[in-house]
């Protein structure tokens, strides 16, 4: 398996990233063996979300990782209302430190790899979301921070106001690609 350096940041990840949202909603057993088999094929890059099956994806990334937890790097997202936490819903700064301590709680760790904002969140000054993300960086419990689904000048508007105000940057953009969804190319 090759890896590379994920953005700007000195994660080492697989080319190939599992996502684990689990879509057809198998039992845990099955989903600690896919996780189990992507490990066994080199994929260190495991990829979650507090809105996955409601906690449920984060859970088993959680399990899967026990005793190896240097041996993947974990993404899992903030911005998503779970039944668990519905206050969690948003990228206000109150919304970002309650949802990642239910996501440490369900990974079953002290710290998450790459958080990403997982939708633009068009009520909250981008500037309060960067701060949140510069604090939970600064405490340890974030190494990187990135974001998802934004468009271009939302990108753009959150590097200037990091660059502006010496906060912490996204390292990386996730969009979805895929051979149904090809918009990402235009």
């Amino acid at each position: 398996m090759e890896y590379t350096r994920l953005g700007s940041s000195d994660l080492r990840v697989s080319r190939i990233c599992l996502g684990t949202a689990f879509r057809s909603e198998p039992d845990e057993a099955a989903c600690l063996s896919v996780v189990q088999e992507a490990a066994d094929q080199g994929i260190n890059f495991l990829d979650c979300a507090n809105i996955y099956r409601d906690g449920y994806s984060e859970k088993i990334v959680g399990k899967a990782r026990q005793g190896r937890r240097d041996q993947f790097i974990v993404t899992t997202k903030v911005g998503s209302e779970t039944s668990d936490n519905p206050p969690c819903k948003g990228l206000t700064s109150d919304a970002i430190m309650r949802a990642v301590e239910a996501s440490l709680r369900r990974l079953q760790t002290d710290y998450i790899d790459l958080y990403l904002c997982h939708i633009p969140d068009p009520q909250t000054p981008i500037e309060e979301t960067l701060c949140a993300m510069d604090n939970l960086v600064r405490q340890g419990k974030v190494r990187y921070a990135g974001c998802s689904n934004f468009e271009g000048w939302r990108l753009c508007e959150a590097l200037m106001a990091s660059d502006l105000k010496e906060l912490v940057s996204f390292v990386c953009h996730q969009l979805e690609f895929n051979l149904l969804d090809r918009r990402m190319e235009d």
